[in-house]
């Protein structure tokens, strides 16, 4: 009865383990995904609209989502200062 019982909180111990494991790789993912999507609006703002880079930075961060925003806001913001 013991072994049994150790042998399940084994079992449960590694399949929770492999449970968080696969939704970090989930999550890691959903994020490469959106970093493709905010490289193709930014590069289709550059190539298409012919934007000035802070412009084109400043119109894509308004599309995409954090973290992605952020930083192109405030490249954005720091290209425009000088």
């Amino acid at each position: 009865m013991l072994r049994l019982a150790g042998f399940l909180l084994i079992f449960l111990g590694c399949a929770g383990m492999g449970a968080a494991a696969g939704e970090g790789l989930r999550l890691r993912v959903v994020r490469l995904e959106e970093l493709r999507h905010m490289l193709k609006l930014l590069s289709s703002e550059i190539r298409c609209a012919h934007s000035a880079l802070p412009e084109a930075f400043a119109r894509t961060g308004r599309r995409v989502k954090r973290p992605f925003s952020e930083f192109l806001l405030y490249a954005a913001g720091r290209m425009e200062q000088g």
